[in-house]
């Protein structure tokens, strides 16, 4: 057998597809070679003084770590530091198994080698829990900062969360490895012998979205849910609980209460973009505290927390106070359960929908000069506040475009014999609204960050993007520079797709489906000649295109998830 990942990818922390030669070393015409593993080998019988000493090697590394076995270094102790990477962080060493060429001498300075990496600060079989500090954590940063989290998985029985965070990370670097962590986990997490506690909730919470991003849909939820009763069982969702379990430390302390809170807003993300199931946690009632600036999560020093009552009564107290991007984006979520609420389709001029739509503009006008954009004056990703934009434009769409005129705007000048109904003015402010923020998003596919460091839910907010310009070219009849706009932006959605596809299936999926749509209207555009009162596809057709079930294998990867309705 060989490792995941070819050396070309390892050294580059890139994801391999695994392939004989993979295609990173197609394209960019080097050799592709793997390293050798002993796992399952079934060759012919060793020396007896070889055998002892890969006894011996096995015993040595289940004695410095017991949560890992032999065969996972084994498999992994073939990948090699990146010669850019910081030194502070070490991702690997390459060392070889006893079956080597080397011999018994090379093996006693291998030893060596591991004796003194795993007593280092991280050990040679983290590589896949570094990669998800790189790459993942800033996405949803509920478990406890890098150096207070790993002397806690060096010291206590929490390997089921570990094994959750190098599943995580594996997204990153080896396609296989994620599937093999993936199976492990299931008989982890509802199988194991973990206590029912807040790390259990963390392991659940982080496994949910670990399947989401894979296109496991359906799975993703119930992992979600049971991480929902299990954390309100507990009770995560009263302030003490944070005090009561944090024994002493402020950033275990810290990391309960973002634990509640990211469950409530995953569960709004869920709702929002998947409509898999209804808001869980929406309407349940919390005192816990906000989160602190992730620069002070980080650091260490944690300023004294404040409530959301606190938030709530700071846009009238006499001086008004900056709160934490991770709260901003808490905020936002609130307003997108608000909006989901509303019943679909409703019915015109209904006051929830002006509502909503006057909490998502005062959010926005409302918000510290230093909030009003995703990057730090630094020019450094804000991961909280981008997100917190991301799903403010995300429920612009989901409240406007549904009410939207998109299929009345080529009839807007029959009107010699009657004015125009009421309700399609109103129709025409709902798409403006749905088209502006569409482009809001598009924006954020632009900025200097690499699209896969943003949660995977970005790529759920990119489709609902696509899909309002694919409403809009399919609907109306544009003129040749407009019609070039809405070309660009959906080549821009499409292409953001594709890089995301790179480490989230769930993006290749949305990728193949808008681009099915969208090549269907190009051929049309070219074929058919523009009809002055008639868009090529109506708004329903279009979707029902993207929506198609033969473009989705509910057996094998649950719903795609935008509402038709």
């Amino acid at each position: 057998m060989v490792a995941a990942a070819c050396e070309a990818c390892r050294n580059k922390h890139l994801k391999c597809d695994g392939n004989q030669v993979c295609g990173r070393c197609t394209t960019e015409n080097i050799e592709c070679r793997y390293v050798k593993s002993r796992r399952g080998y079934k060759g012919p019988r060793r020396e007896k003084q070889q055998r002892t000493q890969s006894l011996q090697y096995d015993n040595l590394i289940r004695g410095m770590r017991p949560s890992h076995g032999a065969e996972f270094f084994h498999e992994h102790l073939g990948f090699s530091r990146d010669a850019g990477q910081d030194q502070s962080t070490p991702a690997s060493v390459a060392l070889q198994s006893p079956s080597s060429s080397a011999g018994v001498g090379s093996l006693r300075h291998n030893l060596t080698i591991a004796q003194q990496t795993l007593n280092a600060e991280v050990d040679v079989a983290a590589e896949f829990v570094e990669a998800y500090y790189f790459y993942s954590h800033a996405a949803h940063p509920f478990l406890m900062p890098r150096a207070h989290m790993l002397p806690i998985l060096q010291t206590r029985s929490l390997h089921h969360l570990e094994t959750v965070m190098k599943y995580i990370g594996a997204s990153y670097i080896s396609q296989a490895a994620t599937r093999s962590f993936a199976q492990g986990l299931e008989k982890e997490l509802y199988g194991g012998s973990y206590p029912q506690d807040g790390f259990m909730v963390q392991a659940m919470l982080l496994f949910a979205i670990g399947l989401d991003a894979n296109n496991q849909q359906q799975r993703a939820s119930q992992v979600l849910r049971d991480a929902q009763d299990l954390a309100q069982a507990l009770g995560l969702q009263r302030r003490e609980f944070a005090s009561i379990n944090g024994e002493g430390s402020a950033a275990l302390e810290e990391s309960w209460r973002r634990t509640w809170w990211e469950l409530y807003v995953v569960d709004g993300m869920f709702a929002g973009v998947h409509k898999i199931s209804s808001s869980k946690l929406a309407s349940v009632s919390t005192d816990v505290l906000l989160p602190c600036e992730e620069i002070d999560y980080v650091a260490g020093v944690l300023p004294p927390a404040r409530s959301l009552k606190d938030y709530d009564d700071n846009c009238f107290l006499p001086e008004e106070t900056c709160f934490s991007s991770y709260t901003y984006r808490i905020d936002i979520i609130r307003i997108l359960h608000q909006v989901l609420e509303i019943p679909q389709p409703g019915f015109p001029d209904d006051p929830a929908v002006d509502s909503a739509d006057t909490c998502i503009a005062n959010w926005v006008m409302n918000l510290p000069t230093s909030k009003r954009f995703s990057l730090t004056e630094s020019g450094q990703n804000d991961e909280m506040m981008f997100q917190a934009h991301m799903i403010a434009n995300a429920a612009t769409i989901l409240l406007h475009r549904q009410r939207s005129s998109f299929d009345s705007f080529a009839v807007q000048q029959v009107n010699s014999c009657a004015p125009p109904a009421s309700s399609t003015n109103h129709g025409q402010i709902h798409a403006v609204k749905a088209i502006q923020a569409a482009g809001n998003i598009s924006k954020l596919i632009t900025l200097p960050t690499p699209l896969t460091h943003h949660s995977h839910f970005f790529t759920c907010v990119v489709t609902l993007a696509a899909i309002v310009y694919l409403s809009q070219w399919s609907s109306t009849t544009l003129h040749v520079a407009e019609n070039e706009i809405v070309k660009k932006r959906l080549q821009l959605a499409i292409g953001a797709l594709n890089a995301m596809s790179e480490v989230w299936p769930i993006a290749g999926m949305a990728r193949g489906q808008v681009k099915s749509v969208a090549q269907e209207l190009f051929a049309a555009k070219e074929t058919v000649p523009a009809n002055p009162l008639f868009g090529i596809l109506t708004d329903d057709e279009m979707l029902r295109s993207i929506m198609n079930e033969e473009m989705i294998d509910e057996s094998e990867n649950g719903s795609w998830g935008i509402t038709t309705n």
